[in-house]
């Protein structure tokens, strides 16, 4: 195993000392290990089977070929690096009581609010239900059970309202929504399912600017093509800013995220329902 890892330039021999260290490459990849883990043991399968068998008449369902819970755990590690301690501050400004993430895969981020916010509520949805179940089992292990409710629900298919909720989170996931919904009907779609909204906070990988070139990371290629793969569409920013600043949504904030190449983070909040 060190021998292949020293043939990838992973890690680097001292022959001086008879020690090895982390070469620049393998840091960088210890950084971005995130990405690895939700291209490669999430979408692995999908990308081996690309070719011949997607490009025929009756492809196979890409959703058979995901490894749900790989990729929560990959977007886990690259909440952890590069997104959370951005958003964390961010979330803290906007005084929520009650919290539903959209797409919360294990739940790291609700747990991670719970521990600092005492007194708020989380909803987690995932359509995953191993990590459902993870996140559950967690729960009771920590005692937050009856503060954090996790469900393995499609979020397009949610059984009722949810009263209580006056913040949204979706992170890594909103093209998905407007995916299935135009973005003047995205505000309806929340106002149906959370009609106590008030804020609405949202981190998502863009469409890439036409400037990405050879030298960007591997991350980007990667999931540019895995989305390719499952025909899912990658949106520019600005269907971004129009989803989150008409029929009742206010744009308060956007930025980009660094380390991530075009990924972005908004935040609005609701003016008044129509």
């Amino acid at each position: 195993m060190f021998r292949h890892l020293h043939d990838w330039d992973i890690v680097q021999l001292e022959r001086t000392t008879d020690s090895f260290s982390l070469s620049a490459r393998g840091i960088n990849f210890l950084e971005n290990i995130g990405f690895f883990v939700w291209a490669m043991a999430g979408y692995g399968r999908l990308i081996r089977t690309a070719g011949s068998d997607m490009l025929s008449a009756e492809p196979p369902d890409w959703r058979t070929l995901r490894d749900g819970y790989s990729v929560s755990r990959g977007s886990r590690l690259c909440n952890e690096r590069f997104i959370d301690p951005i958003f964390q501050s961010e979330f803290t400004k906007l005084g929520a009581q009650c919290v539903a993430d959209l797409g919360c895969g294990d739940g790291h981020r609700l747990f991670s609010l719970a521990k600092d916010h005492p007194d708020l509520r989380g909803i987690g949805m995932d359509l995953d239900s191993t990590s459902i179940e993870l996140a559950s089992a967690k729960a009771e292990r920590e005692n937050v059970s009856s503060r954090l409710t996790f469900i393995s629900k499609d979020i397009f298919r949610l059984p009722h309202p949810y009263p209580d909720v006056d913040c949204v989170i979706c992170s890594l996931m909103m093209h998905d929504i407007l995916g299935h919904l135009t973005c003047a009907d995205s505000p309806a779609w929340l106002q149906k399912f959370f009609p106590s909204l008030q804020h609405i906070t949202v981190v998502d990988t863009l469409q890439p600017d036409e400037h990405i070139g050879s030298s960007t990371p591997i991350f980007i290629n990667g999931f540019t093509l895995i989305h390719a793969l499952m025909n899912v569409e990658l949106h520019p920013r600005t269907a971004y800013e129009a989803a989150l600043s008409s029929n009742g949504l206010e744009l308060m904030s956007s930025r980009e995220i660094s380390g991530i190449p075009s990924t972005w983070m908004f935040i609005a909040r609701v003016e008044k329902w129509n």
